[in-house]
Order: structure tokens, then C-alpha cells, then sequence
């Protein structure tokens, strides 16, 4: 939508949900009200403004980076979300120590992950390619085993434990899924992707047993 009002240029804001036939947009008019509209543009002014003001491993710019990649998500743009999330995980990889990231910024960008693939995969709203999907899954994978080890060397809280147990067995049944629909060329039953995650899972337990 925001390309769409970049190149249709209406004489101000409002206008873009004018009913008159003249400027009317529909497809503008029937996304969004105007005061999503008005708080979508201040996310957006607000991302831009920290990205022109702080170099990259700044902490309150990565925290805007996520906050503005968590609100696409929830609004279903997805994709734009995901290459949001590609750029804040190689700026904060590069600064700061795994101690910081797994309870930092890595547990926001796995909310933020499984918003995404929640509306593309349950709810079948987002159209986002299947390789960006893989790379999210490969992601909070990645952001799943490194909380559990962590957890396992820091003797943390067992319900943050159960926790990302949880969200393993979520990600590996969709990644499952998203495998099964990359090799058939169509989308299956969500309900087939439960199938051979066991032994992943078991996997997990036993590289973590310490905690178990």
C-alpha cells in the first residue's frame, strides 16, 4: 500500500480515503481506516528516523528496527518484515555476544518470526516465497537451540525451558510443512507436517539433558 500511495499521488493524506468517486482508491480505502493509516506512517517515520540517526549496532535503533518489523508482521506484510529481520540479525551478530542476544533481541526477532509464519502458514493470509520461509524456520531454530544451551550453562527458570520446547516442536512441524509444500508444488495439511519431528525433537533433549 505504501508503494501504491507513492505513485498515485492524491493533493493530501486524507484524500486517500476520500468515498467520492473522483480520487477514491478502493483498494486503500477498504485496507486501512485512517487512523491505522496515521499510525502506520509514524512506525514507518519513526524506523527511519533511528536508521538516519544511529549507526547500526545501536541498541535503541535495533529496538526500533524490531518494534517497526514486529508491527508489519501483525499488519501482514510479512515479507518486509522479513528482510527487516535479515538485517538487524547480521548488525547484532557482529556487536554484541550471545550472552546479550538469546534473551535480548533474539527472543523479540523469534516472536516476531512466529507472527509471520503464523498468518503465511495457519492463517494462509501472507504470500511470502517459500526460500524466505526456510530462512526464518532455519532462524528461529537457530534462536531456539541457542536459548536451550544457554539456558542448560546458566541453570535458568525450567518454565523458559518448557517454553522453547514448545516453540521447537512449532517450528520443526513448520518447517516440516513448508518442505512437504516446496517438493509437491501445492499447499498440504498442516496436520501432515506433525509427522517425523519426533526424533528432532529427541535430538534436542539429548544435546540438552542436563536440563531435563
Amino acid at each position: 500500500m505504501l508503494i501504491l500511495t507513492g505513485y498515485h499521488e492524491l493533493p493530501n493524506e486524507r484524500t486517500y480515503w476520500s468515498l467520492d468517486g473522483d480520487p477514491a482508491i478502493t483498494l486503500v480505502v477498504n485496507c486501512m481506516t485512517p487512523n491505522e493509516r496515521t499510525l502506520c506512517l509514524l512506525y514507518e517515520a519513526l524506523y527511519l528516523r533511528a536508521r538516519a540517526s544511529y549507526v547500526p549496532s545501536n541498541e535503541y535503533r535495533i529496538k526500533v528496527e524490531l518494534g517497526h518489523a514486529k508491527y508489519l508482521a501483525l499488519k501482514n506484510f510479512g515479507r518486509q518484515a522479513y528482510f527487516i529481520l535479515l538485517e538487524v540479525k547480521s548488525n547484532v551478530t557482529s556487536h554484541y555476544t550471545e550472552d546479550v542476544l538469546w534473551f535480548s533481541f533474539f527472543s523479540e526477532m523469534l516472536l516476531i518470526i512466529k507472527i509471520i509464519m503464523y498468518y503465511t502458514i495457519e492463517k494462509q493470509i501472507n504470500n511470502i516465497p517459500v526460500t524466505n520461509l526456510q530462512d526464518l524456520c532455519t532462524l528461529a531454530l537457530y534462536i531456539i537451540n541457542g536459548g536451550l544451551s544457554y539456558i542448560c550453562q546458566s541453570q535458568s527458570d525450567n518454565s523458559e525451558y518448557s517454553s522453547l520446547f514448545e516453540d521447537a516442536h512449532l517450528f520443526l512441524k513448520w518447517r516440516s510443512y513448508i518442505y512437504r509444500c516446496s517438493s509437491a508444488g501445492n499447499v498440504l495439511d498442516n496436520a501432515e507436517a506433525t509427522e517425523n519431528i519426533g526424533g528432532e525433537i529427541i535430538s534436542l533433549i539429548k544435546a540438552n539433558a542436563t536440563r531435563i
